[in-house]
Formats: structure tokens, C-alpha cells, sequence
């Protein structure tokens, strides 16, 4: 169940950065049109980060905790 959920997860967080890349470059057309046409890009990439750096911390927390458990 666990792999099931993994993938699960990693499908809609994928299709949510898209989705999310795809709404900045419809509302934000001047800056995509022009010079700054990789700043979307930019911002879903940092949130991407973000969301990894969460999963991250809640794995080293989880982790430690089953280890003083024992």
C-alpha cells in the first residue's frame, strides 16, 4: 500500500506543478512573451523545492522518532 500511495502522490503533486506552471504562464502572458519568459519556470521549480524539502524533513523526523521508540 505503501508503494501504491508513493506513486500515487508523486502523480498529483506532478500534474498540481504543471498545472500550476500552465496557470502562470496564461495569467502572467506579457512576462511569458517577453524577456522574462523563465520566470514561471523559476517559480514552480522553487516550489518543487519547497515540497521536497518538506517530504525530507517529515522522513528524518519520522525516522528518528521510530528510533528512540526502540
Amino acid at each position: 500500500m505503501g508503494a501504491a500511495g508513493a506513486v500515487a502522490l508523486g502523480l498529483g503533486l506532478s500534474l498540481l506543478l504543471l498545472g500550476l506552471l500552465r496557470l502562470l504562464q496564461t495569467e502572467w502572458s506579457d512576462i511569458a512573451d517577453g524577456r522574462l519568459s523563465w520566470l514561471p519556470y523559476l517559480i514552480v521549480l522553487a516550489a518543487c523545492i519547497i515540497l521536497l524539502a518538506l517530504s525530507v524533513a517529515q522522513i528524518n523526523k519520522t525516522f528518528l522518532n521510530k528510533e528512540d521508540k526502540q
